[in-house]
């Protein structure tokens, strides 16, 4: 059973009308959480009596930073599911839906048929060619080459040198496979 309005699975093969009315209203709900959510701030920032200047100045300033978190986090999620409680309102109103019909689609995601794409049978891809296998490795020899170089003049050297050498090595073992996958001779039909 999947929850709708954490169910990410069925977005890619709505319909497009389904698709930008589901989503518009569920992103037109989230701005107005993101709104409330900023009122919480400026609302507990005159409740902490905090005055100009960084944040982490402020006496209460860690306070305000993670009510301000929870509180903006809880408004954009509770106007999430506000979307999901108009768009069941709608349906049962406007459209005639059994509320058990409505529990299912919300509930156990039964997304009704007509709602979807048509199926497509799913089309196979072909490799990369050996050519796009060997650029490929031997770019990224290149970005590991130029992390190293530009991670000596950075403050986080570390960091960049880790990934430097993570990308070349990455790379060298992607080229070697490239090369090493060659064709094989035998088993080419005759001309």
């Amino acid at each position: 059973m999947k929850f709708l309005p954490f169910n990410t699975d069925p977005t890619v093969q709505l319909r497009w009308r389904y698709h930008c009315r589901l989503g518009g209203l569920n992103l037109l709900c989230i701005v107005l959480g993101a709104g409330i959510g900023g009122y919480i701030g400026s609302w507990l920032a005159a409740l902490l009596q905090l005055g100009d200047g960084p944040l982490r100045d402020q006496p209460h300033g860690l306070l305000w930073a993670v009510l301000f978190f929870f509180g903006f986090s809880m408004s954009v999620l509770v106007c999430h599911l506000l979307s999901f409680v108009l768009m069941a309102v709608t349906l049962h109103w406007s459209y005639g839906w059994s509320w058990e019909r409505i529990r299912e689609l919300m509930f156990e995601s039964h997304i009704p048929p007509h709602w979807l794409k048509p199926a497509r049978p799913p089309v196979a891809k072909p490799p990369p060619a050996r050519w796009q296998q060997i650029t490929a490795s031997l770019l990224m020899i290149l970005f590991g080459a130029v992390m190293l170089v530009m991670g000596q003049k950075l403050p986080n050297k570390i960091l960049h040198l880790v990934g430097g050498v993570m990308a070349i090595s990455l790379g060298i073992h992607a080229l070697f496979k490239a090369v090493r996958n060659r064709p094989n001779l035998s088993t080419r039909p005759a001309k």
